[in-house]
């Protein structure tokens, strides 16, 4: 399912970052979570993003990928 556009902001060592971002929003099971992340970073990379955020929820939270 695709959100968007929303607006998304972030701070990384001090500097505010503001983008027009769209959600995505994926179910699969658990087993298939690292799939899902090595994506999201896939998809940052061809965005040039320094890092991507990451709601899994009933799991383990929010994370911040960063993006190599």
């Amino acid at each position: 399912t695709v959100e968007g556009p929303v607006q998304g902001y972030w701070v990384d060592e001090g500097m505010l970052y503001q983008d027009e971002c769209f959600k995505i929003t994926v179910h699969c099971e658990n087993e298939k979570l690292s799939e899902v992340e090595q994506h999201v970073l896939d998809i940052g990379k061809r965005l040039n993003q320094k890092a991507m955020y990451l709601e899994v929820q009933y799991l383990d939270g929010v994370r911040i990928l960063k993006v190599n």
